[in-house]
């Protein structure tokens, strides 16, 4: 039984998860008001993947809110 090896959207959900939770860790924030992300050339599957997750992120009320491009 190996790690399984993350790709596409499930790798991209990955990184932008460590990358909050060290900004989050490191600044000493509880709450991130805004969230912008912009998509170029993502495939329908890895876009609704980041959407679910950003959409969780909101709902738990990490984000007040995002804004997608």
């Amino acid at each position: 039984m190996g790690l399984e090896e993350k790709q596409g959207g499930n790798l991209t959900t990955e990184c932008d998860i460590r990358v909050i939770q060290f900004a989050m860790k490191y600044s000493g924030i509880l709450k991130i008001r805004n969230l912008y992300i912009k998509f170029k050339n993502v495939s329908s599957n890895k876009y609704y993947t980041i959407i679910s997750t950003v959409a969780a992120l909101v709902a738990c009320g990490i984000f007040l809110k995002n804004k997608i491009h």
